[in-house]
């Protein structure tokens, strides 16, 4: 993460580098258009068992229930900030505000401890995520799964424990369309190695490795299916120039996995392309893949792009929004993407109060997108600050989304913003 001192720098040397900015294919509509509310706020001192610092996005049930994970919090003490980490449940009450439920705290035995990724959950209502660390053979990180009980309790099974030789889950899971769970990990050579744990009678999960990265890559963990079963993911690294890329990974008859690199990034950071994608891609109904990168674009804030699959087996990239400041600085997270294809996401840092925005980009007739800022974070003393994570959207078209500061005590929210 960049500090907020490197974005003041940053912005007086975007002023400098600004004439050699290129043409972006969006339209900027810079006024707010919807109303954001802090439905949360997460605070230590009035429950100091409670949740605290959420770095990864939410997680929607059929009932409208969030759930998410926090790095900070609980009854355990794991670092030096206090607590091992939590999964918890937004809960609304009567008042209109969501009150805090925590599901599962990390750091009992041989747990695992500080969740590093956004909650899954299965059509039976099971939540599943990782931790960096803990667990039973080398305190490498955990992949676990938490099982609602009838009493309204909810009990955590870990379904993997890494070793020496798979260590650091990565922040995202995926399942396939058969239940199979798809990760990355770590291995002792320093590697990053795509898994899947599949689910067996009795309750037990197969672990099985399925494709080993070379060492200029860094996936970012986080990656999606697409109808007929090939993976898609972003490295942060690696690439034609270094400055990460997109990848394909496509299973084959009778075994294996072949990986292709659809588009790296760069190489120009001011006045050029992205740089750094450190988030989730999306997809949508014809094969078109979306995501953001933190950095690159025509003042080095950071872009949104488009990949299109061409006949002849190529990709072509397309930045639907190079970030100037004042509508945004640092896309941290993916994208969400709704039924009319309209794009939603945060960046971290920028915006009118340099507390980062959320944004929608809408597709027009003539293949331009409008981009508009729906929120400027942190015009009040207890508004969101700093969203790191991806947002969610409901039937109604509400947005959700977390941020690792702000709110009424300072130590992060949950948030919604309404059309």
């Amino acid at each position: 993460m960049q500090s907020k001192f490197s974005s003041s720098l940053r912005v007086q040397l975007a002023g400098i580098m600004a004439v050699v900015a290129v043409s972006i294919l969006a339209r900027t509509t810079p006024a707010e258009a919807q109303q954001e509310i802090v439905l949360h706020s997460f605070d230590p001192k009035i429950d100091p068992k409670g949740a605290w610092g959420p770095t990864s996005g939410l997680v929607r049930d059929s009932s409208g229930n969030l759930y998410g994970t926090t790095e900070f919090g609980g009854p355990y003490n794991c670092h030096f900030f206090g607590g091992c980490g939590t999964v918890y449940e937004a809960v609304p009450q009567e008042d209109g505000i969501w009150g805090e439920k925590v599901l599962h705290s990390f750091g009992s035995g041989t747990d695992g401890f500080i969740p590093n990724g956004p909650p899954l959950l299965d059509a039976a209502g099971n939540l599943y995520g990782t931790t960096q660390l803990g667990g039973v053979e080398c305190a490498c990180g955990t992949v676990f799964e938490l099982v609602p009980q009838a009493n309204g309790k909810w009990t955590e099974k870990i379904i993997y424990n890494s070793d020496e030789n798979s260590a650091s889950p990565g922040r995202g899971l995926v399942f396939d369309s058969e239940g199979n769970l798809y990760g990355t990990v770590v291995n002792s050579g320093g590697q990053v190695v795509l898994f899947e744990l599949s689910p067996q009678a009795g309750g037990a999960w197969t672990y099985q490795a399925l494709y080993t990265f070379s060492y200029t890559e860094a996936p970012n963990g986080f990656m999606i299916f697409d109808s007929t079963g090939n993976l898609y993911g972003e490295t942060s690294l690696g690439g034609t120039n270094g400055t990460g890329g997109v990848y394909e990974l496509s299973p084959q008859t009778g075994g294996g996995w072949i990986f292709q690199v659809l588009y790296s990034f760069g190489p120009q950071v001011y006045g050029g392309d992205g740089d750094d994608p450190t988030g989730s891609l999306v997809i949508d109904g014809r094969g078109n893949l979306y995501g953001t990168t933190y950095q690159g674009g025509p003042l080095n804030y950071g872009i949104v792009f488009e990949l299109s699959p061409n006949s002849g087996g190529q990709w072509t990239e397309k930045i639907l929004h190079g970030f100037k400041g004042m509508d945004g600085e640092g896309p941290e997270a993916g994208l969400a993407i709704d039924a009319s294809n309209n794009l939603y996401g945060t960046t971290v840092l920028g915006g009118i109060y340099d507390w980062g925005t959320a944004f929608e980009l809408t597709p027009t007739t003539d293949g331009e997108w409008n981009f508009t800022v729906l929120h400027n974070f942190g015009d009040s003393r207890q508004d969101a600050e700093e969203p790191w994570a991806a947002l969610i959207l409901d039937p109604a078209g509400n947005v959700y989304g977390t941020t690792y500061l702000g709110g009424a005590a300072g130590r992060g929210t949950v948030f919604e913003i309404t059309p």
